[in-house]
């Protein structure tokens, strides 16, 4: 299976380099996003192609159609395998009507001849919510880690709350009717702001029900699952479909991104942080600190922000969230392994506080190698009780 894993990255490089694809940017970054998602299993939603793999804003007047984009893929992998892959062990295929990548591979037998090509399954389970259901029940009890021991020993459910978008549905100014990400609503309150200032002929918005999950929240809940033990309760929901009184009386851990907040993003800026591309601003309490990324660099560089709320009764609460999908995951897989949390405790993480903020720098490409260290600690003076429910 590694192997294989390894040779599907392989060909997708070689493709990356190859004629058809080494001027067209947005070719590349698309078969990227693809061939990666089919190994993870997943097969990417063309909302969820638009804004993850072509960077589109979904705005109320931008049409999010991605099928061109795919068609012009399409036919640059045909022309690469009728030219320089045509002795790949693995091709790539997008059917028609669909966004997911079929794999193919060629398998040599006696004869010398290669035998006709056949699918191959993806080499990687997805990380959908299925999976993270299944990772939560599995989880070995002694992998727990001091950070997520309070959970464990909590007499209360635990929520666990994925960020995701919140997106809404109508009439675009076009005339077209299409769902719709808009950055200023994040919840249904959001949502009836906007509409209630919309004037004249300008269709009013719904709730969608359409969503995805991002790669950096379901990275990130696969350590965390690793190392979450309890016996009270186990919650998952999406951001976008959670209300305060869902937290009420529970223990909440959240994994996601600034984009993807929710109605917590006030808590977050009471929290003391604020992100304002490209920097990240930290408030302490005393002064304010900016921290730039610099995300166009190799290795790139993201930050994530993490605090932690113990309230009066005895209910924790937990965030992780970055502004891109690096962060969470070389932050979890840091703070889940107890010599690297050794190395963040010499570095000032207290992570024994009850109340605490702290901003982390992460280096590195893709999902793989990470450089992370501790950019600002700072404890949380604020009473737990005046910040959350």
């Amino acid at each position: 299976m590694e192997e294989e894993y390894e040779l599907a990255k392989a060909c997708l490089d070689r493709i990356k380099r190859s004629r058809p694809f080494f001027r067209s940017a947005v070719c590349k970054d698309l078969i990227d996003y693809l061939v990666r998602a089919g190994l993870r299993g997943e097969s990417p939603k063309e909302l969820q192609l638009a804004v993850e793999a072509l960077g589109k804003k979904a705005e109320a007047d931008k049409d999010l159609n991605v099928r061109p984009y795919i068609s012009k893929v399409r036919k640059k992998l045909d022309e690469y395998y009728r030219n320089e892959g045509r002795h790949d062990e693995i091709r790539f295929e997008i059917p028609k009507g669909q966004y997911g990548v079929v794999f193919h591979r060629k398998e040599v037998v006696n004869t010398g001849q290669p035998n006709p090509k056949r699918r191959i399954l993806p080499f990687v389970l997805g990380f959908g919510l299925t999976a993270i259901i299944i990772a939560v029940f599995v989880s070995l009890n002694n992998n727990e880690t001091p950070l997520f021991a309070k959970f464990s020993e909590s007499d209360r459910p635990t929520a666990i709350i994925l960020g995701n978008p919140f997106f809404a549905s109508g009439k675009l100014a076009n005339g077209n009717r299409a769902v719709v990400r808009i950055p200023s609503v994040n919840g249904e309150k959001d949502l009836a702001e906007y509409n209630s200032k919309q004037t004249g002929k300008e269709a009013l918005l719904k709730k969608s029900g359409a969503r995805y999950l991002s790669r950096q929240s379901a990275i990130g809940m696969f350590h965390i699952t690793q190392h979450l033990r309890t016996e009270t309760g186990l919650e998952l929901r999406y951001a976008s479909s959670t209300a305060w009184e869902d937290a009420v009386g529970k223990n909440v851990i959240f994994v996601g991104s600034t984009r993807t907040l929710g109605i917590f993003r006030k808590l977050t800026e009471k929290i003391g942080f604020a992100y304002h591309p490209p920097n990240w601003e930290v408030n302490n309490g005393q002064e304010t600190l900016s921290f730039p990324n610099r995300r166009q660099t190799h290795p790139k560089t993201e930050h994530v922000a993490v605090f932690r709320l113990t309230t009066p009764d005895q209910r924790h609460v937990l965030f992780f969230f970055s502004d891109n999908g690096l962060g969470n995951a070389g932050v979890l897989r840091s703070l889940t392994d107890a010599e690297r949390l050794k190395q963040f405790r010499q570095e000032g993480f207290q992570d024994e506080r009850p109340n605490f903020r702290a901003l982390f720098e992460v280096k590195g490409q893709g999902f793989q190698e990470f450089d992370v260290s501790l950019k600002h600690f700072s404890e949380i003076k604020t009473p737990a009780e005046n910040l959350w429910p």
